[in-house]
């Protein structure tokens, strides 16, 4: 028979008396929007005694669509790079580039093509959404 699940939307330390567990063996499910959900199976619980655990939840992932301009128009084959990634492609014939999945964080992202002012701009990817950069390049 499978232990219950007590589900925990909201950290806060708590005593003893006031979120009475009765003694036994649980799974624990930590979960919160935009962030991977973890299960601890089979966390002891001692009559009298505090439990802790130290739980690290991973941010899902955001997409990234990137746009470059020139003079108002799209501009192909302008390469689009997140050095801090390793992340570097060019853009298509209607100027963008799409990364589906890139980790959260705030990023420089860079856009250069030949004949072109390059540009980079700090730019934040949110978890869980897709973002969308533009850039507007200056001739030389």
């Amino acid at each position: 028979m499978k232990n219950p699940l007590r589900e925990i939307t909201e950290a806060r330390l708590l005593k003893p008396e006031e979120a009475p567990v009765a003694a036994g063996s649980y799974d624990v499910q930590v979960s919160k929007e935009h962030y991977h959900t973890q299960t601890i199976p089979q966390v002891q619980i001692v009559q009298g005694e505090t439990t802790s655990l130290n739980i690290q939840l991973l941010a899902m992932p955001g997409a990234l669509q990137v746009m470059v301009y020139s003079e108002g128009l799209p501009l192909p084959e302008a390469t689009v790079s997140i050095e801090a990634l390793g992340l570097s492609q060019q853009t298509g014939d209607e100027g963008t580039v799409f990364w589906a999945s890139v980790n959260t964080g705030t990023y420089n992202v860079s856009a250069t093509h030949p004949g072109k002012q390059p540009m980079t701009l700090p730019f934040t990817i949110n978890p869980d959404q897709t973002s969308v950069l533009t850039f507007d390049l200056n001739n030389e």
